[in-house]
Protein backbone atom coordinates (compact mmCIF):
# COMPACT_ATOMS: atom_id res chain seq x y z
CA UNK A 1 0.00 0.00 0.00
CA UNK A 2 0.82 3.67 -0.47
CA UNK A 3 1.24 4.40 3.37
CA UNK A 4 3.37 1.03 3.75
CA UNK A 5 5.55 2.53 1.28
CA UNK A 6 5.65 5.37 2.64
CA UNK A 7 7.18 3.99 6.25
CA UNK A 8 9.86 2.01 3.85
CA UNK A 9 10.75 5.41 2.51
CA UNK A 10 10.78 7.33 5.32
CA UNK A 11 12.61 4.55 7.18
CA UNK A 12 15.78 5.34 4.98
CA UNK A 13 15.91 8.87 5.78
CA UNK A 14 18.60 10.32 7.95
CA UNK A 15 17.16 10.55 10.98
CA UNK A 16 17.23 13.97 13.39
CA UNK A 17 16.12 14.17 16.54
CA UNK A 18 16.42 17.52 18.85
CA UNK A 19 16.09 17.62 22.54
CA UNK A 20 15.46 21.21 23.84
CA UNK A 21 14.09 22.89 27.04
CA UNK A 22 13.00 26.15 25.43
CA UNK A 23 11.66 27.45 23.05
CA UNK A 24 13.73 30.21 22.51
CA UNK A 25 14.33 32.87 19.42
CA UNK A 26 17.78 31.45 19.27
CA UNK A 27 17.32 28.03 18.32
CA UNK A 28 14.36 28.72 15.79
CA UNK A 29 16.28 29.17 12.71
CA UNK A 30 18.00 25.75 12.90
CA UNK A 31 14.29 24.22 13.77
CA UNK A 32 12.41 25.71 11.17
CA UNK A 33 15.74 24.76 8.57
CA UNK A 34 15.24 20.81 9.78
CA UNK A 35 11.48 21.08 9.57
CA UNK A 36 11.35 22.55 5.72
CA UNK A 37 14.12 19.75 5.01
CA UNK A 38 11.34 17.19 6.92
CA UNK A 39 9.16 18.35 4.66
CA UNK A 40 11.13 18.01 1.20
CA UNK A 41 11.76 14.32 2.40
CA UNK A 42 15.65 15.10 3.11
CA UNK A 43 15.44 14.03 6.44
CA UNK A 44 13.09 12.34 9.25
CA UNK A 45 12.46 14.61 12.04
CA UNK A 46 11.71 13.92 15.31
CA UNK A 47 11.63 15.98 18.51
CA UNK A 48 11.35 16.32 22.43
CA UNK A 49 10.55 18.86 24.55
CA UNK A 50 12.40 18.18 28.21
CA UNK A 51 12.11 19.73 31.38
CA UNK A 52 14.26 22.86 32.13
CA UNK A 53 16.92 21.91 34.36
CA UNK A 54 17.33 23.28 37.64
CA UNK A 55 19.31 26.42 38.23
CA UNK A 56 22.75 26.58 39.49
CA UNK A 57 22.86 27.83 43.08
CA UNK A 58 26.72 29.26 42.35
CA UNK A 59 29.41 29.66 39.84
CA UNK A 60 29.82 32.03 36.99
CA UNK A 61 26.19 33.73 36.26
CA UNK A 62 25.05 33.08 33.12
CA UNK A 63 26.28 29.24 33.69
CA UNK A 64 23.32 29.28 36.43
CA UNK A 65 20.56 28.51 34.00
CA UNK A 66 22.77 28.26 30.11
CA UNK A 67 21.18 24.49 30.03
CA UNK A 68 17.77 25.48 29.29
CA UNK A 69 19.08 27.59 26.20
CA UNK A 70 20.65 24.43 24.35
CA UNK A 71 19.42 22.16 21.59
CA UNK A 72 21.04 18.63 21.58
CA UNK A 73 21.04 17.29 17.84
CA UNK A 74 21.50 13.54 17.35
CA UNK A 75 21.74 12.33 14.14
CA UNK A 76 20.76 8.80 13.49
CA UNK A 77 20.78 7.93 17.10
CA UNK A 78 24.49 7.62 16.64
CA UNK A 79 25.69 11.18 16.36
CA UNK A 80 25.12 13.44 19.32
CA UNK A 81 25.84 17.44 18.68
CA UNK A 82 25.41 20.41 21.76
CA UNK A 83 23.91 23.19 19.53
CA UNK A 84 25.06 26.54 22.43
CA UNK A 85 22.89 29.63 21.47
CA UNK A 86 23.35 31.39 24.64
CA UNK A 87 24.89 34.58 24.78
CA UNK A 88 27.64 33.86 27.26
CA UNK A 89 31.06 32.05 26.15
CA UNK A 90 31.10 29.46 29.05
CA UNK A 91 31.36 25.50 27.67
CA UNK A 92 28.60 23.35 29.10
CA UNK A 93 31.89 20.91 30.47
CA UNK A 94 29.82 17.81 31.23
CA UNK A 95 27.76 17.89 27.65
CA UNK A 96 31.21 18.74 25.64
CA UNK A 97 32.88 15.71 27.38
CA UNK A 98 29.88 13.99 26.21
CA UNK A 99 29.00 14.86 22.48
CA UNK A 100 30.58 14.38 19.45
CA UNK A 101 30.82 18.18 18.52
CA UNK A 102 29.48 21.38 20.76
CA UNK A 103 28.67 24.59 18.36
CA UNK A 104 28.42 27.55 20.20
CA UNK A 105 27.48 31.00 19.30
CA UNK A 106 29.53 33.10 21.29
CA UNK A 107 33.43 31.92 21.58
CA UNK A 108 35.87 33.53 23.96
CA UNK A 109 39.29 32.60 22.64
CA UNK A 110 40.80 32.62 25.69
CA UNK A 111 38.32 30.28 27.04
CA UNK A 112 39.25 27.94 24.04
CA UNK A 113 42.66 26.82 23.79
CA UNK A 114 43.64 24.08 20.76
CA UNK A 115 44.34 20.81 23.40
CA UNK A 116 41.18 21.76 25.29
CA UNK A 117 38.17 22.27 23.21
CA UNK A 118 39.22 20.34 19.98
CA UNK A 119 35.56 19.37 19.72
CA UNK A 120 34.50 23.29 19.51
CA UNK A 121 32.88 24.64 16.37
CA UNK A 122 31.51 28.35 16.21
CA UNK A 123 27.90 28.44 15.56
CA UNK A 124 26.18 30.55 12.44
CA UNK A 125 25.36 34.23 13.29
CA UNK A 126 21.64 33.48 15.06
CA UNK A 127 18.51 35.85 14.39
CA UNK A 128 14.60 35.43 15.31
CA UNK A 129 12.48 33.41 12.63
CA UNK A 130 9.83 31.40 11.70
CA UNK A 131 8.26 29.32 9.10
CA UNK A 132 5.60 30.04 6.93
CA UNK A 133 1.40 29.24 7.53
CA UNK A 134 1.14 27.70 10.60
CA UNK A 135 4.39 25.12 11.03
CA UNK A 136 2.98 21.98 12.62
CA UNK A 137 6.54 21.39 14.59
CA UNK A 138 6.37 24.17 16.05
CA UNK A 139 2.78 23.81 17.44
CA UNK A 140 3.57 20.18 18.57
CA UNK A 141 6.54 21.77 20.79
CA UNK A 142 4.18 23.86 22.32
CA UNK A 143 1.88 21.27 23.11
CA UNK A 144 4.78 18.92 24.18
CA UNK A 145 5.99 21.36 26.39
CA UNK A 146 6.18 19.79 30.57
CA UNK A 147 3.76 22.37 32.14
CA UNK A 148 0.17 22.60 33.20
CA UNK A 149 -2.80 22.10 30.45
CA UNK A 150 -4.06 25.53 30.59
CA UNK A 151 -0.83 27.33 29.42
CA UNK A 152 -0.11 24.87 27.16
CA UNK A 153 -3.69 25.93 25.38
CA UNK A 154 -2.80 29.71 26.09
CA UNK A 155 0.11 29.51 24.22
CA UNK A 156 -1.16 28.32 21.28
CA UNK A 157 -3.83 29.98 21.28
CA UNK A 158 -1.24 32.74 20.72
CA UNK A 159 0.84 30.90 18.52
CA UNK A 160 -1.88 30.57 15.95
CA UNK A 161 -3.07 34.22 16.68
CA UNK A 162 0.61 35.12 15.49
CA UNK A 163 0.85 32.93 12.50
CA UNK A 164 -2.65 34.58 11.35
CA UNK A 165 -1.34 38.12 11.71
CA UNK A 166 2.06 37.30 10.14
CA UNK A 167 0.00 35.76 6.68
CA UNK A 168 -1.90 39.45 6.48
CA UNK A 169 1.61 41.51 6.98
CA UNK A 170 1.64 41.89 10.76
CA UNK A 171 2.98 41.08 13.97
CA UNK A 172 6.56 40.04 15.02
CA UNK A 173 6.88 36.94 13.42
CA UNK A 174 9.52 37.16 10.06
CA UNK A 175 10.08 33.93 8.04
CA UNK A 176 13.28 34.04 6.65
CA UNK A 177 11.63 35.30 3.25
CA UNK A 178 10.55 38.38 4.88
CA UNK A 179 13.86 39.19 6.03
CA UNK A 180 15.77 38.85 2.79
CA UNK A 181 16.50 42.02 0.38
CA UNK A 182 18.35 42.63 -2.85
CA UNK A 183 21.74 44.49 -2.87
CA UNK A 184 21.14 47.61 -3.41
CA UNK A 185 23.82 50.49 -2.61
CA UNK A 186 21.53 53.19 -3.31
CA UNK A 187 22.74 56.72 -4.92
CA UNK A 188 22.83 58.98 -1.87
CA UNK A 189 22.71 56.57 1.01
CA UNK A 190 21.66 57.28 4.97
CA UNK A 191 22.99 55.36 7.36
CA UNK A 192 20.33 53.63 10.40
CA UNK A 193 21.44 52.59 13.49
CA UNK A 194 18.37 52.13 15.72
CA UNK A 195 18.72 50.93 19.14
CA UNK A 196 17.89 50.57 22.76
CA UNK A 197 19.28 50.99 26.40
CA UNK A 198 18.20 48.85 29.48
CA UNK A 199 17.70 50.02 32.91
CA UNK A 200 19.98 48.74 35.40
CA UNK A 201 17.97 49.09 38.16
CA UNK A 202 15.03 46.70 36.48
CA UNK A 203 17.30 44.44 34.76
CA UNK A 204 20.27 44.17 37.04
CA UNK A 205 21.56 40.93 35.39
CA UNK A 206 19.60 40.98 31.88
CA UNK A 207 20.54 39.10 29.39
CA UNK A 208 22.79 37.45 32.17
CA UNK A 209 24.96 40.88 32.64
CA UNK A 210 25.34 43.20 35.61
CA UNK A 211 24.23 46.90 35.97
CA UNK A 212 27.64 47.38 35.22
CA UNK A 213 28.17 46.04 31.70
CA UNK A 214 24.32 47.96 30.89
CA UNK A 215 25.57 50.82 32.14
CA UNK A 216 29.19 50.82 29.80
CA UNK A 217 26.37 49.22 27.07
CA UNK A 218 24.04 51.91 27.01
CA UNK A 219 26.53 54.51 26.72
CA UNK A 220 28.05 53.35 23.88
CA UNK A 221 25.04 53.24 22.06
CA UNK A 222 24.25 56.73 23.20
CA UNK A 223 27.82 57.94 22.40
CA UNK A 224 27.90 56.42 19.07
CA UNK A 225 24.17 58.12 18.67
CA UNK A 226 25.32 61.40 19.15
CA UNK A 227 28.77 61.21 17.25
CA UNK A 228 26.34 59.93 14.19
CA UNK A 229 23.82 62.90 14.71
CA UNK A 230 26.51 65.21 15.01
CA UNK A 231 29.15 64.41 12.13
CA UNK A 232 26.47 63.19 9.57
CA UNK A 233 23.20 65.33 9.73
CA UNK A 234 20.92 64.47 7.49
CA UNK A 235 23.03 61.27 6.29
CA UNK A 236 22.24 59.44 9.46
CA UNK A 237 18.91 58.49 10.54
CA UNK A 238 18.43 56.78 14.16
CA UNK A 239 17.98 56.99 17.88
CA UNK A 240 16.94 55.01 21.08
CA UNK A 241 13.49 53.45 21.47
CA UNK A 242 11.01 55.67 23.75
CA UNK A 243 11.11 53.75 26.99
CA UNK A 244 11.14 56.25 30.57
CA UNK A 245 14.65 55.11 31.11
CA UNK A 246 15.77 56.24 27.59
CA UNK A 247 13.39 59.67 28.23
CA UNK A 248 14.78 60.57 31.43
CA UNK A 249 18.35 59.40 31.12
CA UNK A 250 19.48 59.89 26.81
CA UNK A 251 16.10 62.36 26.37
CA UNK A 252 18.36 64.22 23.55
CA UNK A 253 18.48 61.33 21.34
CA UNK A 254 14.91 59.35 21.62
CA UNK A 255 13.77 58.80 18.53
CA UNK A 256 10.44 59.75 17.46
CA UNK A 257 8.95 56.80 15.68
CA UNK A 258 10.67 54.24 17.57
CA UNK A 259 8.00 53.94 20.55
CA UNK A 260 6.57 50.37 20.48
CA UNK A 261 9.53 48.90 19.02
CA UNK A 262 7.68 46.95 16.30
CA UNK A 263 10.36 44.69 15.02
CA UNK A 264 8.93 44.76 11.42
CA UNK A 265 8.55 48.47 10.65
CA UNK A 266 12.55 48.18 11.77
CA UNK A 267 13.36 45.47 9.16
CA UNK A 268 11.51 47.55 6.84
CA UNK A 269 13.64 50.71 8.31
CA UNK A 270 16.59 48.65 7.25
CA UNK A 271 15.63 47.80 3.95
CA UNK A 272 15.68 51.78 3.02
CA UNK A 273 19.02 52.02 4.73
CA UNK A 274 22.27 50.49 2.64
CA UNK A 275 24.30 51.03 5.92
CA UNK A 276 23.77 49.95 9.34
CA UNK A 277 25.01 50.09 12.39
CA UNK A 278 25.03 48.06 15.47
CA UNK A 279 27.27 47.48 18.80
CA UNK A 280 27.83 44.61 21.32
CA UNK A 281 24.97 43.72 23.57
CA UNK A 282 25.18 41.90 26.80
CA UNK A 283 27.95 39.88 27.75
CA UNK A 284 29.78 41.18 25.06
CA UNK A 285 27.83 38.73 22.69
CA UNK A 286 26.65 39.31 19.19
CA UNK A 287 23.51 38.76 18.24
CA UNK A 288 20.07 39.38 16.53
CA UNK A 289 19.92 42.26 14.58
CA UNK A 290 23.77 42.00 13.41
CA UNK A 291 22.62 38.66 12.02
CA UNK A 292 19.38 40.60 9.91
CA UNK A 293 21.51 43.05 8.55
CA UNK A 294 23.25 40.18 7.24
CA UNK A 295 20.13 38.36 5.84
CA UNK A 296 19.10 41.73 4.56
CA UNK A 297 22.08 42.28 2.14
CA UNK A 298 23.35 45.89 4.22
CA UNK A 299 26.97 47.29 4.57
CA UNK A 300 27.59 47.12 8.20
CA UNK A 301 29.93 49.18 10.78
CA UNK A 302 29.67 47.03 13.77
CA UNK A 303 31.53 47.34 17.11
CA UNK A 304 33.98 44.32 17.41
CA UNK A 305 33.52 41.45 19.59
CA UNK A 306 35.71 38.92 19.98
CA UNK A 307 33.72 35.82 19.07
CA UNK A 308 34.34 33.48 16.23
CA UNK A 309 32.19 33.88 12.89
CA UNK A 310 32.06 30.17 10.43
CA UNK A 311 32.91 30.47 6.68
CA UNK A 312 34.25 33.06 4.89
CA UNK A 313 33.30 36.43 7.15
CA UNK A 314 35.73 39.08 7.04
CA UNK A 315 36.78 42.62 7.64
CA UNK A 316 36.58 44.44 4.93
CA UNK A 317 34.85 42.18 3.18
CA UNK A 318 31.69 41.55 5.38
CA UNK A 319 31.77 45.02 7.47
CA UNK A 320 34.13 47.32 9.08
CA UNK A 321 34.47 47.40 13.27
CA UNK A 322 34.91 49.96 15.28
CA UNK A 323 35.67 50.19 18.81
CA UNK A 324 34.94 53.71 19.60
CA UNK A 325 32.06 56.41 18.94
CA UNK A 326 34.82 58.23 17.27
CA UNK A 327 35.91 54.89 15.17
CA UNK A 328 32.22 54.45 14.36
CA UNK A 329 31.74 57.22 12.49
CA UNK A 330 34.84 57.26 10.36
CA UNK A 331 33.57 53.77 9.49
CA UNK A 332 30.05 55.20 8.36
CA UNK A 333 31.75 58.00 6.73
CA UNK A 334 33.90 55.15 4.80
CA UNK A 335 30.68 53.18 3.78
CA UNK A 336 28.51 55.91 2.87
CA UNK A 337 31.32 57.51 0.76
CA UNK A 338 32.74 54.22 -0.66
CA UNK A 339 29.72 53.22 -3.10
CA UNK A 340 32.22 50.02 -4.56
CA UNK A 341 32.66 48.48 -1.12
CA UNK A 342 29.61 49.31 0.27
CA UNK A 343 28.34 47.23 -2.62
CA UNK A 344 30.70 44.30 -2.49
CA UNK A 345 29.37 44.02 1.27
CA UNK A 346 26.05 43.89 0.14
CA UNK A 347 26.85 40.95 -2.13
CA UNK A 348 29.00 39.12 0.46
CA UNK A 349 26.59 38.89 2.61
CA UNK A 350 23.93 37.85 0.46
CA UNK A 351 26.18 34.95 -0.58
CA UNK A 352 27.02 34.76 3.75
CA UNK A 353 23.35 34.15 3.99
CA UNK A 354 22.63 31.77 1.50
CA UNK A 355 25.75 29.27 2.51
CA UNK A 356 25.35 29.97 6.44
CA UNK A 357 22.16 31.39 7.47
CA UNK A 358 19.15 30.57 5.32
CA UNK A 359 17.31 28.25 7.81
CA UNK A 360 17.18 25.12 5.48
CA UNK A 361 20.61 25.25 4.94
CA UNK A 362 22.25 25.79 8.00
CA UNK A 363 20.46 22.33 8.73
CA UNK A 364 21.77 20.46 5.80
CA UNK A 365 25.24 21.88 6.27
CA UNK A 366 24.56 20.98 10.22
CA UNK A 367 23.38 17.55 9.76
CA UNK A 368 26.46 16.59 7.91
CA UNK A 369 29.21 17.97 10.18
CA UNK A 370 27.57 16.04 12.62
CA UNK A 371 27.13 12.99 10.76
CA UNK A 372 30.52 13.59 9.31
CA UNK A 373 29.19 13.54 5.39
CA UNK A 374 30.40 17.18 5.56
CA UNK A 375 32.94 19.76 6.99
CA UNK A 376 31.64 22.83 8.94
CA UNK A 377 34.94 24.73 9.69
CA UNK A 378 38.01 23.69 11.36
CA UNK A 379 38.24 23.71 15.09
CA UNK A 380 38.09 27.09 17.08
CA UNK A 381 41.60 27.06 18.07
CA UNK A 382 43.13 26.71 14.31
CA UNK A 383 41.20 29.79 12.85
CA UNK A 384 42.41 33.00 13.29
CA UNK A 385 39.24 36.05 15.10
CA UNK A 386 37.01 37.16 13.72
CA UNK A 387 34.53 39.68 15.06
CA UNK A 388 30.33 39.80 15.31
CA UNK A 389 28.61 42.74 16.69
CA UNK A 390 24.70 42.30 18.60
CA UNK A 391 22.19 44.50 18.93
Amino acid sequence: SQATDRVDFLRHLTHCHVRLARLGAGARQLLVGLARLARRDEIRFTQEMMAPPPLLPDGPLHLRDKASWDVDLIVDDRWWARIDVHPGTEIDATAYRACDLYFKRCIDRRQAGRTEWPKLRPYTLVYDVVDGGIDGYEAARIAAKPIPLPRRAAQLARFIAGCLRREVGAGSRLTSEDLRAMPDPGRDPVALFMTRVWDPDEHPVYGLSNGDELRAMNAMRAQCIRALRRELGPRFEGGLQRTPYAVREYGDIVHETVAEGSRRRFVEAVRRHPVCVTTMGPQRSNGFKFAEYVALSRSIAAERVPTEIPGRFTEPGNYLTFTSPDGCVDRVVRLLEDAALREAQMHANARYFEDWMAPENLARKLVDAVSQRGTWSDPVAERPLAAGARS
